[in-house]
């Protein structure tokens, strides 16, 4: 059996990558994370949050400095993506 004091640290280490995307809901980190990625069942945690923080940094996401000028992960998403298709 795997030890369950793991999990601890692997939700630690997960919070710190959500915050990294404030703006999204927990599902949509990860439906967007799957749809670069495809589906993370066979990953062990470590590999998981590897592919996660890898994922956020494709992003480009400028951290805010105050809120009135926070660029959202969605609309970096949402431009690369437009980019994409014009490109």
């Amino acid at each position: 059996m795997r030890n369950p004091e793991r999990m601890a640290d692997f939700f630690a280490e997960l919070e710190k990558e959500w915050k990294r995307v404030p703006d999204w809901r927990f599902a949509q980190l990860m439906v967007n994370f799957m749809s670069a990625y495809g589906d993370p069942f066979y990953f062990e945690e470590d590999k998981f949050l590897e592919k996660v923080r890898e994922y956020l940094d494709s992003l480009d996401i400028k951290q805010p400095k105050k809120i009135d000028d926070r660029e959202s992960a969605e609309m970096v998403l949402f431009q690369k993506k437009w980019e994409s298709v014009f490109s």
